[in-house]
């Protein structure tokens, strides 16, 4: 096992190592382009290591390298004696689209080496303990599995749509429920791997900004987001409610906290409801309803299931009717999946700031056009990288001859980068292969 350890910290440190060189490689070739473009040396600034890899020895990536096998000696020696605690981790906060922040947990490489040793181990072990439904973090089905299993729900022609979103997730899952986890669920988990789990559940925690000031505040809910483990646990934390679902007469698919249900009539959509609230009040999460669309139903061509008022013991209400909803970056409607709102809007503004970066940038701070970036009548040399860099966007490093192929062949869809890998299931569709065609042949 000490061996082991050594060895995913030196993975972790040349990981580390391989991002800074090519971010590194990505300011130089910046520059190259900039000063091709405008005749003036790019402004990248004097290269710095990365702050956090000063906080302290065990964040910087060539200190862990070079020691680590006493590193890894000491941890183990720890781990045995169960006196092993991470570093406090350092705590950033991430605007999210939607409005807040989310928290994010950089640990030291040691400790994250141990968290992604740990995750692949239990992951590995349990992997077909957890329910066929849960596809996040799973090594044998992935996003794309759950998209085209829950398009397939869809077919036909009363749908009822559950969807509920949870509010910080990751950051309110209850101690104490994970513990309860530990005692009733069958899964393979070994002392030593429960001691690490709880090590890691109750880490100590420093804001970047004041790193080391004073005692660390320690985590007393929720599973740290910046964690392999917090994988393993947040699949854990939604076992008990997947085992609800299934026992339900509805169809569901849960991605780490994204979960559809989907029924054929009103009353299954009410046991589907009591399921997560029964769910939420035994987990210590609780349901978003500002940002949960609750129980809809699907629009059907079939004018005697338009129906918008449901009786249920007594109680009516009104239902809300959709043509489509958004789930896991995709937006699904009958027999059709396409870009979600969210990503479509995301892609609008990536293409606008590549236009605005190669054709109007230049032309706004020198106040005229370079004309010595045109030749002849045909060539403008900022058109033409700007058409490549969104070309690049889309469809990361396709060959061109290949795109033919790739657009009708499934086994091609491992080559392809960009965009285009994401929203594959909406480019099978026939409008929208024509349409990005015609973009990707520009």
């Amino acid at each position: 096992m000490e061996d082991a350890i050594r060895r995913a910290i030196e993975f972790q440190s040349k990981k580390l190592l391989k991002k800074e060189e090519r971010s590194r490689f990505a300011d130089r070739k910046y520059q190259r382009k900039h000063k091709l473009r405008t005749g003036t040396p790019g402004q990248t600034g004097v290269y710095r290591e990365p702050r956090i890899w000063g906080v302290a020895p065990h964040f910087n990536p060539k200190y862990c390298l070079a020691h680590s096998k006493f590193l890894a000696r000491v941890i183990w020696l720890k781990i045995r004696e169960r006196t092993y605690q991470p570093q406090p981790a350092v705590r950033y906060k991430i605007a999210k689209d939607s409005g807040g922040f989310r928290e994010i947990m950089v640990f030291a490489i040691p400790d994250a080496a141990i968290a992604n040793l740990f995750y692949r181990k239990l992951r590995d072990k349990n992997r077909n303990l957890f329910s066929p439904f849960s596809y996040a973090y799973m090594k044998d089905r992935g996003l794309f599995d759950a998209v085209i299993q829950l398009n397939s729900y869809l077919t036909g022609s009363t749908k009822y749509i559950i969807q509920f979103d949870f509010a910080k997730y990751f950051d309110s899952i209850d101690h104490k429920y994970i513990e309860h986890l530990f005692s009733v669920l069958n899964f393979n988990i070994s002392d030593t791997e429960k001691y690490v789990l709880r090590a890691f559940l109750q880490h100590p925690i420093h804001d970047a900004k004041h790193y080391a000031a004073g005692p660390p505040e320690i985590r007393q809910i929720g599973v740290p987001q910046g964690s392999s483990l917090s994988l393993f646990l947040a699949n854990l934390a939604g076992h008990e409610l997947d085992r609800r679902l299934e026992a339900t007469n509805g169809q569901f698919v849960r991605f780490a906290d994204d979960i559809v249900a989907v029924t054929n009539n009103h009353d299954d959509a009410l046991k589907i409801l009591k399921a997560f609230e029964e769910h939420c009040r035994y987990s210590g999460i609780t349901i978003n309803h500002q940002k949960s669309p609750g129980i809809s139903l699907m629009s059907s061509d079939i004018r005697s299931e338009r129906r918008s008022f449901f009786v249920n013991d007594g109680d009516g209400d009104d239902i809300m009717i959709l043509s489509d909803f958004d789930c896991i970056g995709h937006k699904f409607s009958n027999n059709k999946v396409e870009i979600s709102t969210r990503g479509f809007k995301r892609t609008k503004r990536r293409i606008s700031k590549i236009l605005y970066i190669h054709l109007l940038y230049s032309l706004k701070s020198l106040g005229t056009m370079d004309v010595s970036r045109v030749i002849g009548k045909h060539f403008d040399w900022d058109l033409v990288t700007c058409v490549n860099e969104i070309r690049k966007f889309i469809y990361g490093g396709l060959p061109k001859v290949s795109l033919p192929d790739s657009l009708v062949a499934i086994a091609n869809w491992e080559r392809c980068g960009g965009s285009l890998a994401f929203v594959r299931l909406w480019i099978q569709s026939s409008g929208s292969k024509n349409l990005m065609v015609g973009l990707l042949m520009l």
